[in-house]
C-alpha cells in the first residue's frame, strides 16, 4: 500500500517548479491520508490490574495500570496497522466553490493500539465517535494477537462544503468542525487517542512544548461533529450556527444546536457571545456521580466511589467574552457564562439550579516576548455538567488518585476546563521572559472547592465534583488544589533543550474519626528533552518523562512512578510525503493499588511509524 501511494505521488508531482502562477482549474482533485504501523510489547504484573475485570464490566474503580500516565492511553501488547485516506473534489465557479470529500479507512491487528496510538479514525468508521461497527472492547491482554480485528469502511460523502471564494461565507454538511465558539461555552470533543507527534508535555505545561514540522498536519484536530455548520463574515462581524450530533453511545443520542457572534476590534481586540443547547435521548446512562436515579456508593481502596443512572438530559449554556487593551501594553479578558441543566432520571427531582462561570484576566506585556499577569477563575459545580460519554466505554486512565483526571471518567466535557475544573475558584499568576537563547515560563494557582462534597450537594441535579469524593455525615471540610508549573528552554542554532515541570497537590482534611475523607496527594511531573533540527525538513527529539502520584487517598497509601524515555524524528520528503517514527521505553513501579494486592510493576516498549501524503 505504501508503494502505491508513493508511486501516485511521484506521478502527480510536477517535474519542475512553475515559473509563474497559473489560473485555478475549474475542477480539482486531491488525495491525502496516513499509513500507520504500531507495535507495543509489555511485561509484568501491571499487565493485568486487580480492578480490570470489574472495570471492564462497568464498575467505578478504575485500574492504575497499564497506562501511559502522560496521555492516558492504554499500554497493551500487540501489533496493528491503519490506513486512512481522504479524497476531495472541488468545483470552482466565479463566486463560489463546492467541495465534496470521501473518507476510506481500514485497520488490522490489535484493536486497542490502533484506536489509541494511531491517527484518530474519522467518520462513521470511528468506534470512539459512536456510529461505527468497529469493536473496541476493554481488555487487558498479556501477549499480542488476543484482541486483533480487521475492518474497513467508506464514508461517502464525508463532507460537502459550499463556500464563497472571497471567504465571506461557508456552509458545510456531513462531518464538520466548528470555528467560532468560545471554549468556556462549547468546545469540540477531544480525541481519546494520541496524535502521533514529537511533542511531549506535562499535563499543565506553561511552555510551548516540542515542535513538529510545519508540514506535519493531521486530518483533524478534534472529533468532527455529524451535522451542519454555517458561518458568515461581514466586515468586522462574524456569525456561526451549528446543528449536529455529538459522540454518544450507540443506543443513545446527543444533539447540539448553537450559535455565536463576534466583533473584531482594533489591534486584535474582540467581543463575542455564544449560546449552545444539548439534548440527550435514548437508553439511560450509568454515570460516576450521585445525582442520577438510584445513587449508590461503592466503598473500596479508592474511597467511596459514586454510581447512578441518568436519562434525557437538557443543557443550555450562554456566555459573553471581551478581550480588550485597556491601556497600552495591557491585555484584559472577561468571560462570563451561565448554564441551565435538568434530566428526567435524577435522585432528587426539582433540585436543579443554574450554574455560573467567571474568568477575569489582566496581563502586562513588557515587549513581544516578556509578560506577566494575574487571573481569577470561578466555575460552579452546576456549570456545563451534561454527561457525554464517547461512543464506546473506553479503557482510559480513570484511577481515583489521577490528577488531572478525565472528566467524569471516560466522558468528554462540553466546555473547556483545562485551567482547573468544576466546583473550583481561585487565582492564577503567570510570567514569561526571554533573555537571549533562554526562555522561562512559569505559573502558579490556588483553587478551592466552592461547595463541599456533602451527600446533599452531590445528589443535587447537575452537581459535579470530579476529584473530592462524598464526605462522611457531619463532615464539612473543603478541598484545596494547588499547583506550580515552570518551563525552562534554551534555543541554539539547531538545538532546543527544555525542562518542563509541574507539581500539583490536593488536600482535604477530616474531622473526628472520618479518616476516609482524607486527601493528601502530590503529583510532580517533568519532561526533559532535546530537539535537534538537522534542517527545516528534518527534526529529531529525545528525552525522558517522569510522573509520580504520592500521598494518602482516603485510608490508602499511594506511591506510584511512571517513567518513559523517547526518541523520534520527522522527515518532510516533499512529494513523497512526511514520515514520523518514535520509539518509547516505559515502566511503572510503586505500591499496589489495593493494599496487599499485586504490585503495579510494568515494563514495555512501543514503536509508532506514521506516513502522511498529499496528492
Amino acid at each position: 500500500m505504501h508503494l502505491i501511494v508513493l508511486a501516485a505521488a511521484l506521478l502527480a508531482a510536477p517535474s519542475s517548479p512553475s515559473p509563474a502562477p497559473t489560473a485555478t482549474p475549474r475542477v480539482e482533485l486531491h488525495l491525502s491520508g496516513a499509513n500507520v504501523f504500531i507495535d507495543q510489547a509489555t511485561n509484568g504484573p501491571g499487565q493485568v490490574p486487580p480492578e480490570g475485570a470489574a472495570f471492564a464490566n462497568g464498575a467505578p474503580a478504575a485500574p492504575m495500570t497499564p497506562y501511559d500516565w502522560f496521555s492516558t492511553a492504554p499500554l497493551v501488547p500487540g501489533v496493528g496497522g491503519e490506513l486512512q485516506y481522504r479524497a476531495t473534489a472541488t468545483l470552482h465557479e466565479k463566486h463560489f466553490s463546492v467541495d465534496l470529500s470521501a473518507m476510506a479507512s481500514a485497520v488490522g491487528g490489535d484493536a486497542t493500539n490502533t484506536a489509541f496510538w494511531g491517527e484518530p479514525l474519522l467518520g462513521s468508521f470511528d468506534p470512539i465517535e459512536g456510529r461505527g461497527k468497529y469493536p473496541l472492547p476493554i481488555v487487558f491482554p498479556t501477549h499480542a494477537g488476543t484482541n486483533d480485528v480487521y475492518a474497513a469502511g467508506l464514508q461517502l460523502p464525508y463532507n460537502v462544503t459550499l463556500r464563497a471564494n472571497d471567504k465571506r461565507w461557508k456552509i458545510g454538511g456531513g462531518y464538520v468542525d466548528t470555528s467560532g465558539y468560545d471554549p468556556f461555552v462549547f468546545t469540540q470533543p477531544a480525541f481519546a487517542s494520541v496524535n502521533p507527534s514529537l511533542n511531549m508535555q506535562v499535563f499543565e505545561s506553561s511552555g510551548p512544548g516540542l515542535s513538529d514540522l510545519e508540514s506535519w498536519k493531521h486530518l483533524a484536530s478534534a472529533l468532527p461533529l455529524l451535522g451542519a455548520d454555517a458561518s458568515l463574515k461581514s466586515g468586522a462581524v462574524r456569525f456561526e450556527v451549528t446543528d449536529a450530533l455529538l459522540p454518544m453511545l450507540q443506543q443513545s443520542n446527543a444533539r447540539m444546536t448553537g450559535g455565536n457572534a463576534r466583533i473584531d476590534l482594533a489591534n486584535g481586540a474582540r467581543v463575542s457571545g455564544d449560546v449552545v443547547h444539548v439534548q440527550t435521548s435514548g437508553d439511560p446512562l450509568a454515570i460516576p456521580s450521585l445525582f442520577g436515579y438510584a445513587p449508590a456508593i461503592n466503598p473500596g481502596a479508592q474511597g467511596p466511589l459514586a454510581l447512578s443512572t441518568l436519562g434525557d438530559q437538557s443543557q443550555t449554556i450562554a456566555g459573553i467574552c471581551a478581550f480588550l487593551h485597556p491601556v497600552r501594553g495591557y491585555d484584559a479578558t472577561l468571560e462570563l457564562g451561565r448554564a441551565w441543566y435538568d434530566a428526567s432520571l435524577v435522585a432528587r427531582p426539582g433540585s436543579s439550579h443554574y450554574g455560573d462561570f467567571e474568568h477575569l484576566s489582566l496581563t502586562r506585556n513588557f515587549n513581544a516576548n516578556d509578560s506577566a499577569g494575574i487571573e481569577y477563575y470561578r466555575m460552579s459545580a452546576r456549570y456545563g455538567t451534561v454527561y457525554l460519554p464517547y461512543g464506546q466505554p473506553l479503557n482510559v486512565w480513570g484511577v481515583a488518585w489521577a490528577y488531572p483526571g478525565p472528566w467524569l471518567k471516560g466522558a468528554y466535557q462540553l466546555v473547556n476546563d483545562d485551567w482547573g475544573g468544576s466546583n473550583r475558584e481561585g487565582p492564577r499568576v503567570h510570567v514569561s521572559f526571554t533573555r537571549g537563547a533562554w526562555t522561562l515560563d512559569a505559573a502558579a494557582y490556588d483553587y478551592r472547592q466552592i461547595e463541599p462534597s456533602t451527600y446533599q450537594n452531590l445528589t443535587s441535579t447537575g452537581f459535579v465534583e470530579v476529584d473530592y469524593l462524598v464526605l462522611s455525615p457531619g463532615d464539612l471540610t473543603y478541598g484545596h488544589t494547588r499547583g506550580v508549573q515552570t518551563y525552562l528552554g534554551w534555543k541554539g542554532a539547531r538545538d532546543t533543550i527544555s525542562l518542563d515541570y509541574a507539581n500539583d497537590s490536593q488536600h482535604r482534611g477530616y474531622t473526628g474519626a472520618n479518616a476516609v475523607d482524607l486527601v493528601d496527594m502530590r503529583y510532580p511531573q517533568l519532561v526533559l528533552a532535546d530537539q535537534h533540527a538537522f534542517s527545516k525538513h528534518f527534526l529529531a527529539s529525545a528525552g525522558y518523562g517522569r510522573y509520580q502520584a504520592a500521598g494518602m487517598w482516603t485510608t490508602t497509601p499511594v506511591n506510584g512512578i511512571y517513567g518513559v524515555g523517547f526518541v523520534g524524528a520527522e522527515w518532510d520528503l516533499g512529494r513523497l510525503g512526511q514520515f514520523f517514527v518514535q520509539l518509547r521505553r516505559f515502566g511503572v513501579v510503586g505500591l499496589p493499588s489495593i493494599p496487599g494486592g499485586p504490585p503495579p510493576t510494568l515494563r514495555g516498549i512501543g514503536l509508532v511509524v506514521d506516513h502522511h501524503f498529499q496528492i
